[in-house]
């Protein structure tokens, strides 16, 4: 039996707009974030993203809520908005990762998305 994981992330990246262009020079990609909960009990969760330097993630609830503190109640799906800002990158779309991790164990999922730098 193939092994099922208490967890599991879902990323869309925004399409309207793309990107935000900041008055700093840095660009914003938007994100809708899903991160999904089988556990039968609340669990709270760390989002990192890998692939591209000096990133900031805010990530939006009805208050900003950090990310390295996401609470997704048991059996649920805690849904986020996240806005990854970083420097203007050298390639239009660069390939990224995010990755949810369980605070109180070692469980994690990733999820492949893009980062868009320059608009078509």
């Amino acid at each position: 039996h193939p092994i099922v994981s208490p967890l599991e992330l879902n990323v869309i990246h925004d399409r309207n707009p793309l990107l935000v262009k900041l008055s700093d020079g840095s660009v914003r990609n938007g994100y809708a974030i899903a991160i999904i909960n089988k556990h039968h009990e609340d669990k709270t969760y760390a989002l990192t993203v890998e692939g591209i330097e000096h990133a900031s993630i805010r990530v939006q609830a009805s208050s900003d809520i950090p990310p390295e503190n996401l609470p997704v109640f048991a059996d649920s799906v805690g849904h986020f908005r996240v806005f990854l800002t970083a420097e203007k990158q050298t390639d239009h779309r660069r390939e990224i990762l995010f990755r949810v991790a369980e605070t109180d164990s070692s469980i994690t999922a990733s999820k492949e998305t893009i980062f868009v730098s320059e608009g078509r």
